[in-house]
């Protein structure tokens, strides 16, 4: 949403909502692996932490479950993205030169 200018001047000048679809799609996929990454980098070093002050502690990170927290990432990230989408397909390009 911050960007509709930029989005507004590539729909002006010939990009297909399509284009402008993958584009805003790309970019959330992006972020959320990313955020991720991050997440199970911080996880794992807290799991580290964690059973190096109590011995007794147990993680287990198994392959499943990491599948499943990424599936369910990528959900909410194309959720999120499709209020920005939809705003950008309403974008009129004459608005966006407007000064």
């Amino acid at each position: 949403i911050e960007r509709t200018r930029e989005f507004g001047v590539m729909k002006a000048v010939g990009g297909s909502p399509g284009f402008l679809y993958r584009i805003v799609l790309s970019q959330a996929a992006t972020l959320t692996g990313i955020g991720f990454l991050v997440g199970m980098g911080a996880a794992w070093g807290v799991a580290q932490l964690a059973v190096e002050a109590v011995p007794e502690f147990a993680t287990q990170f198994r392959w499943m479950d990491i599948a499943s927290v990424l599936a369910a990432a990528g959900l909410m990230a194309v959720i999120a993205s499709l209020m920005p989408v939809r705003r950008i397909n309403g974008i009129d390009p004459a608005v966006v030169f407007r000064a």
